[in-house]
């Protein structure tokens, strides 16, 4: 849910309660009506809502000792909303009208505003300083109309001087009211975010307070009873609203915040006026006045002031770049920018240094406990802070880990700012600032965490936070990165991720210390920091956000792992002694080779690659190690299910000896559904088969079939034997009886004879993934395998999309000319091309679009591609390759990132943590 769906809810609780104002203007005029509307109202907020929270709200235990606090706040807000506010808010209607009493609750928000700022912290920017003063003035002018065009209503009342003001004060009185009851149900739902219990808790305390009254006003019961025994219509109607009203207000509170409901929820003056002037007819027709009143209250001016606003400060900035230009300051330099404005603390001082430059515009920042010490916490409570996006964190979510990767207490690293604060290290320097250039940031939020690791409240909201060093004390803005009161001092922008970025203080078992990411000393190499915080993925957790993935269901059917990492655990499940002897001494120093054949290809990516930094990586005890590493990549890409590869195996099929890559096979496969599938369901697999011992794979793909996790099964790119051999139809056809797709992963095989004569990795990277698929599509095609096999799905991965119609071209153009050469084909090569699937990466983004749209309509792109990321090798695509391709639609950019995935593997989908809460 978004902030969005938040105002919705608020502009419908508007009109429900406009509805039920003019229900009691109508109620007022009957003698029946009078002096029981509040108490039936409140009556009928606390069945209704009773009701509701007993059939889908949550019990009190569900929240703990937390709840009874949460309570309190409630009661609060029945006594400011349910008992001053209705009271007020009746008598208001019934001395004033309905029209002008929607129009002074205008002034709600003034109300909630203030209490918020005095209570909860939140900001009152200008532009919020300026929206209320216009509110109040709109609210001044309509206050002053005392004649307004009359309508041939008979029954509208005619209110003498002193009626009006009473009502005047009792609509003021109101809006005072139900302007703190909006703060108090906020306090309430920190600790009790269930807000039918909320709605239930206030009227109940309501009734409590009317029903003790009501022993003082009458004398005895029976009669108050019978005042209320026969409600009219006009009531039911007024109390049924108002706790439509009252729940809809109280659930957009759960996704935005108070002033915002406040605000959107006072266009009931518009509804109250259209309600009472032209459908009910209770009062007079609003005259010019009201309208050009509404005009200065209305919610128009207030997005003007805003827009207005925002382009004064683009202007702004853009002359102040034009001014300062781009003349680098090193870190160092810094000390001579500093104005006299930024004040020193005292070392006992528990605040972060602050500047009293446009105080208007700086966050209320929670101060942290020993701001200049590195700590980023106070340690005595041991709460967590985690800085990221505000949607990573919802109020009161209960995650562990909310980014990936965790670091040490005594550092904070920032690294979509670039900063490294690890105690004086001097690498600080020039990596870190920069001066001039409109060198915008991405936004991070902070939150604070309870000893459960629940996130108690945001400090800031994605607009209003301000990025304040720990360690020295200095404050940046986050819409330009420029120092609070220099603007010459700037934040260098970064493509880097949001990653992971957490604060994380935890025990270890044994002995009980700080949980740490990186070495115990301060020496942090670069490769440590970009291991620690997934540095591979530039920008990939800032284009998740940018590009609002969060509603897109995203399944990578190409990434990897490497299982030599696990091979310990792996040969544990080969079946023969002898050759899980011969693997486990395969890693022995003194069995390997003088010069590894890494060297000159993938080291010299010309990406940065995380082959040699991953066991760098700090992880949990629990789950497997590679799940929390595929978690972190997952998260940070917005991936929600991945279909995870083995990597060194891919070249197994290539071993001289045929049963130790059956023994192989057999050992990961089962290593993998019982380590990894079995325990993380957003990971599953197409598992190894060995088809060069086509019995054996028969053999496997009826022992892994029905295994968890398993959507199909994977030929490798170089084989002993054709696709189309004699050998294999057994193999194809069980897949087929079990209805698995099989998969034909490419790899490159420099020994290959084909690919022999080349003298760099480049070419045989570029030919050599497309080359081997080339030779098995051409066999499987032109022998008939889709005519002999019409069930069995395939898929073809890792060889990009370029090959495909130079293919469909190719085999056409030979086929037209020499069809008795594929006897058993019924239609075009093409035509069975375009029925297969196909995965992404490494598709090929040149500048001719237009070929690349080619490639997509003749493969049936939308319904037969889908999206790969191959992470984590070093020619890896993030889920914008597909998404920010201009001349697809949604629908197809749905289908290849998730939905094609989804129905090829008949999977479930199961979205990430932040997906699900945001």
């Amino acid at each position: 849910m978004t902030a969005g769906f938040g105002g919705l809810l608020a502009a419908f609780g508007a009109f429900c309660y406009a509805l039920s104002s003019v229900a009691i203007a109508k109620s007022s005029q009957s003698v029946q009506g009078r002096g029981n509307d509040v108490f039936l109202s409140v009556l009928m907020t606390a069945l209704v809502s009773g009701l509701l929270w007993l059939a889908i709200g949550s019990p009190f235990p569900a929240y703990g000792e937390a709840a009874l606090i949460g309570v309190g706040y409630f009661v609060l807000a029945g006594l400011l909303g349910n008992v001053l506010g209705r009271l007020t808010l009746f008598r208001s209607v019934e001395l004033a009208g309905a029209v002008e009493t929607g129009f002074i609750r205008r002034l709600i928000p003034v109300f909630a505003a203030i209490f918020a700022f005095l209570l909860l912290g939140e900001i009152i920017t200008s532009t919020i300083v300026i929206a209320f003063l216009l509110v109040t003035g709109g609210v001044l002018i309509m206050m002053a109309n005392t004649s307004s065009r009359p309508t041939a209503v008979r029954s509208v009342p005619e209110r003498t001087t002193k009626e009006k003001t009473e009502g005047r004060v009792m609509a003021f009185s109101s809006a005072a009211g139900y302007g703190g009851s909006f703060v108090a149900r906020k306090l309430a739902m920190q600790t009790l975010p269930d807000p039918l219990a909320g709605v239930f808790i206030g009227a109940v305390t309501g009734l409590v307070c009317f029903g003790a009254s009501a022993g003082f006003r009458f004398r005895n019961w029976s009669t108050f009873m019978l005042r209320i025994h026969k409600p009219t219509g006009w009531q039911l109607l007024a109390g049924s609203s108002m706790t439509l009203g009252q729940v809809a207000l109280f659930f957009s509170l759960m996704f935005t915040n108070v002033t915002v409901v406040a605000i959107i929820s006072s266009v009931e003056m518009f509804f109250a006026a259209w309600l009472a002037g032209h459908v009910f007819k209770t009062e007079n027709r609003p005259g010019s006045r009201f309208y050009f009143a509404s005009i200065l209250a209305g919610e128009v001016v207030d997005q003007f002031v805003h827009c207005f606003e925002k382009l004064g400060k683009l202007l702004f900035f853009e002359a102040l770049r034009c001014v300062i230009g781009r003349n680098p300051c090193g870190f160092h330099d810094l000390v001579d920018f500093l104005p006299a404005l930024i004040r020193k603390a005292n070392d006992n001082d528990t605040s972060i240094f602050r500047t009293s430059f446009a105080q208007q515009e700086i966050s209320l920042v929670k101060f942290i406990q020993n701001a200049r010490r590195r700590s980023l916490f106070d340690a005595q409570d041991r709460r967590k802070l985690g800085l990221g996006k505000a949607s990573f964190f919802p109020q009161n979510s209960e995650m562990n880990v909310l980014r990936h990767a965790q670091f040490r207490i005594d550092q904070l690293l920032l690294q979509q700012l670039a900063i490294e604060m690890i105690g004086q290290t001097k690498r600080c320097s020039e990596a870190a600032f920069a001066g001039g250039g409109l060198n915008l940031v991405d936004v991070a939020v902070c939150v604070e965490f309870d000893d459960q690791q629940r996130a108690l409240r945001q400090n800031f909201d994605d607009s209003e936070m301000h990025f304040v060093c720990p360690w020295h004390g200095w404050e940046f803005k986050m819409e330009t990165g420029e120092a609070v009161g220099d603007p010459k001092i700037r934040l260098k922008r970064y493509k880097a991720l949001f990653a992971e970025i957490v604060t994380a203080f935890a025990k270890m078992r044994e002995n009980d210390k700080e949980f740490s990411a990186f070495p115990e000393n301060n020496d942090v190499s670069a490769t440590d920091v970009a291991v620690a915080a997934t540095g591979i993925l530039e920008a990939a957790d800032v284009a998740v956000f940018d590009r609002n993935y969060k509603d897109f269901f995203i399944c990578d059917v190409d990434s990897h792992h490497y299982e030599t990492e696990a091979l310990p655990e792996i040969l544990q499940y080969m079946d023969d002694p002898v050759m899980r002897h011969l693997g486990l001494s395969a890693g022995n120093v003194g069995r390997a080779g003088l010069i590894p054949q890494a060297i000159g290809s993938q080291d010299m990516a010309g990406r940065v690659t995380r082959y040699a930094g991953r066991n760098k990586e700090i992880v949990p005890e629990k789950p497997h190690r590679d799940i929390t590493l595929a978690r972190r990549w997952m998260d940070a890409m917005g991936v929600d299910m991945a279909c995870l590869f083995p990597t060194p195996m891919l070249l197994l099929a290539t071993h001289p000896q045929v049963e130790v890559e059956v023994a192989m096979a057999r050992a990961y496969n089962r290593w993998l559904c019982e380590r990894i599938l079995e325990e993380d369901k957003r990971i599953v697999s197409m598992v190894y088969l060995p088809m060069n011992e086509p019995h054996e794979a028969e053999k496997i793909i009826d022992e892994f079939a029905e295994r968890k996790g398993v959507v199909g099964f994977l030929s490798t790119g170089y084989l002993k034997r054709p696709v189309h051999d004699n050998a294999n139809m057994r193999i194809y056809a069980k897949l087929e009886e079990h209805g698995m797709p099989l998969g034909f992963h490419a790899a490159y095989h420099w020994a290959d004879t084909s690919l022999a004569q080349l003298n760099k990795f480049i070419s045989v990277h570029a030919l050599g993934f497309s080359f081997c698929n080339i030779i098995h599509m051409t066999n499987w095609v032109l022998n008939g395998m889709p005519e002999r096999f019409p069930k069995l799905n395939t898929m073809w991965i890792e060889s990009g999309l370029a090959w495909i119609p130079f293919l469909m071209q190719r085999l056409d153009n030979e086929y037209m000319m020499r069809t008795s050469d594929a006897p058993l084909l019924k239609k075009k090569p093409s035509d069975y091309m375009r029925e297969m699937f196909y995965s992404s990466q490494p598709i090929e983004l040149v500048d001719n679009k237009e070929a690349l749209e080619v490639t997509f309509k003749m493969m049936n792109a939308e319904t037969q591609l889908l999206y790969s990321s191959d992470y984590p090798h070093w020619d890896m695509d993030l889920p914008s390759t597909i998404y920010d391709i201009p001349f697809l639609d949604e629908a197809a950019k749905r289908n290849i990132l998730g939905g094609n995935a989804q129905k090829l593997f008949n999977l479930d989908p199961v979205m990430s943590e932040w997906k699900q809460n945001a």
